[in-house]
């Protein structure tokens, strides 16, 4: 009597199939997080924090990319700046004008008889024409630059002035620590210390996906680009997600988005990016693959709100709000905002609130 063996193409099936349920169990036992916000949000400086603390930390590529990242800030913020400065001031030709038509509303703050102070003294013209004459998405510095730059940080008023304005043209934040430390940068040697990486502005485009095991359990994150350009491809991810982590800047309530950033009639008011934030908010409750999926709400840039309310109010972003215009009663109010948003019974406990200070 013989015996019936399988077949070698039998048995190759048997072990592709092995492998294929090993791997699903595998997934199975993987959080898939999705971290979703509004551009400018601060959601990829949480996913870089997370890679610091539960990951594998920065390599020598991602800390090049990251240098070249700075750079780029530096480099954009300032031309940004002088051709502002120039704007506001009429010294922009009709042709230059007509190039760049960024936000003429943030005159609207301006007094006539303060225009004058916003003209960059002749004593800094080389400095100007040097750096706008770099090309657009210029990531290189040299000392040579770094000298413009810090001429016209530390000694133009024009420039300081309108950086006071930078939530109305698209000037990060974050700017001011690179411009401060613009010796450090400038040199050779500069090694991007966490702080520099956490502080760089960088718009996501596409998906970043990082898996970190945090407490034994091993949790999947991807970070999806924030921008409006970026939504419609949000829907690409939804497949499999455990939670969605969705950050919301709580200083943004004065600040143009970024896609407004040339709207003339962009009004602050009208349109910023916290009602940005709300808005994305209510359209990804929305969306029917998420009906029984939990969110969990991180509030963002604690610290440069708490600053930020001293003087501008949030009810440019909330004009029902009635309350002191201070940091705890304001951010309260901001948070039980959002969680009424979810009108989702089922879902109510699964929304949680935290408070992070991340920039």
């Amino acid at each position: 009597m013989g015996c019936c063996l399988g077949s070698p193409r039998d048995n190759k099936d048997r072990e592709v199939q092995r492998e294929i349920e090993k791997d699903k169990a595998q997934e199975a036992r993987v959080h898939k997080l999705l971290l979703l916000g509004a551009g400018g949000s601060g959601k990829s400086t949480f996913f870089k924090q997370l890679k610091q603390l539960h990951g594998d930390g920065y390599s020598a590529r991602d800390k090049e990319g990251y240098r070249k990242q700075i750079y780029g800030q530096v480099i954009e913020s300032m031309q940004i700046l002088i051709r502002q400065c120039k704007l506001v001031t009429g010294e922009l030709s009709d042709e230059e004008h007509e190039v760049d038509e960024r936000t003429e509303n943030l005159r609207e703050g301006i007094k006539d008889d303060e225009i004058e102070q916003y003209k960059i003294d002749e004593q800094f013209a080389e400095s100007c024409k040097y750096i706008q004459d770099l090309a657009n998405g210029s990531a290189v510095m040299n000392e040579q630059l770094a000298g413009h730059v810090k001429l016209l940080w530390t000694k133009s008023t024009a420039i300081r002035k309108m950086f006071d304005h930078r939530n109305k043209i698209c000037v990060p934040d974050s700017t001011q620590h690179f411009l401060d430390e613009i010796d450090i940068i400038a040199r050779t040697n500069f090694d991007p210390a966490t702080t520099d990486i956490l502080l760089v502005r960088y718009r996501t485009t596409g998906m970043t996906e990082k898996e970190f095991k945090i407490n034994g359990a091993i949790f999947k994150i991807c970070d999806v680009g924030g921008q409006r350009s970026e939504r419609k491809k949000w829907i690409n991810f939804f497949d499999g997600v455990t939670a969605v982590l969705f950050v919301v800047s709580l200083a943004c309530y004065d600040e143009v988005p970024f896609e407004d950033v040339s709207d003339l009639d962009a009004n602050v008011e009208l349109g910023n990016n916290m009602l940005e934030s709300i808005k994305v908010f209510e359209e990804t409750l929305a969306f029917s693959c998420f009906e029984k999926t939990g969110f969990i709400l991180f509030f963002n840039k604690a610290d440069l709100m708490r600053e930020k309310i001293k003087q501008t109010p949030i009810t440019s972003a909330f004009p029902n709000y009635k309350g002191p215009q201070e940091f705890q009663p304001a951010v309260d109010y901001i948070q039980n905002f959002f969680i009424r948003l979810n009108t989702n019974s089922e879902r109510e406990t699964l929304l949680s609130v935290s408070l992070i200070f991340f920039l």
